[in-house]
């Protein structure tokens, strides 16, 4: 079996992932890599947790795959509403990035 790299992208119902999705829709060939989108539902950054839960699968076989991406795309992005929730957009900004971070090393 060959091996194909792997591409995780976190965050799948932002701008950016959907950007992504309909680029490799377009791509003729794409059979070199897998990609997987998460959603909040399966993946919850601020969540150590739920993280493992996600990418252990991959994490802990990557002999599997010439290489593993990781591309956050979750944000926490309503500048109004962070005013009045600051500790919220902290924790999907900051520490759910640190978060990610820590798991995949």
């Amino acid at each position: 079996m060959d091996k194909r790299d792997l591409v995780i992208v976190i965050g799948k119902n932002s701008q950016l992932a959907q950007a992504i999705a309909d680029y490799i829709e377009r791509q003729e060939q794409t059979n070199s890599f897998q990609i997987h989108f998460f959603d909040r539902a399966t993946l919850d950054l601020t969540s150590p947790s739920s993280l493992l839960l996600a990418l252990n699968p991959y994490l802990l076989n990557r002999e599997l795959y010439n290489s593993i991406v990781l591309v956050n795309t979750a944000a926490y992005t309503q500048v109004e509403k962070a005013e009045e929730e600051p500790q919220k957009a902290i924790e999907v900004n900051a520490t759910g990035v640190q978060n990610l971070v820590q798991i995949a090393q």
